[in-house]
């Protein structure tokens, strides 16, 4: 992409240098072509090279590159889930990934662990966390929290 914008400039330069060379010959007219000419190329360039980054760009984004969320803002995220389903155990975040097959997201593995009747029962869990604005609202949500808000509420913690 820089030698593309690279080659631009240099070809630029030798049309310029050009129309120098041609301005000395007859100065009359040159000189308002000139101007004409970089007028037209100063609106033209930036153009094309937009069209030619705006798809990168977009895909980037769609693969979550941009996406940013920190371990406590995760952590935060899985056991708010969890407290909207009235599970009071505590949620230990063992590693977390970009999601690259949806649109900017986080997958979540952790480990879920809650003392029921003096023993703890402990469950591996993993959720999706979402960083972008989507129609669902699922907005710096993980799925559960995006279930339980459109009334798909499942059992979280079973015995095993």
């Amino acid at each position: 992409m820089i030698l593309l914008v690279l080659g631009i400039l240099v070809l630029l330069i030798l049309i310029f240098k050009r129309k120098q060379k041609t301005a000395k010959k007859s100065e009359g007219n040159a000189k308002k072509r000139n101007w004409l000419l970089i007028g037209c190329l100063s609106i033209v360039i930036p153009i094309a090279i937009l069209t030619v980054i705006s798809p990168i760009l977009s895909l980037m984004d769609m693969w979550g590159l941009f996406a940013h969320a920190s371990r406590t803002e995760l952590e935060q995220a899985v056991h708010r889930s969890y407290q909207n389903y009235g599970l009071t155990g505590q949620f230990e975040l063992e590693k977390y990934e970009k999601n690259c097959t949806s649109v900017g997201g986080f997958i979540i593995h952790g480990i879920y662990s809650e003392n029921i009747a003096g023993k703890t029962y402990e469950v591996k869990t993993r959720f999706k966390y979402y960083t972008r604005f989507s129609e669902n609202k699922t907005y710096r949500k993980t799925d559960a929290g995006v279930d339980y808000k459109n009334d798909k509420k499942f059992i979280m913690f079973s015995q095993n």
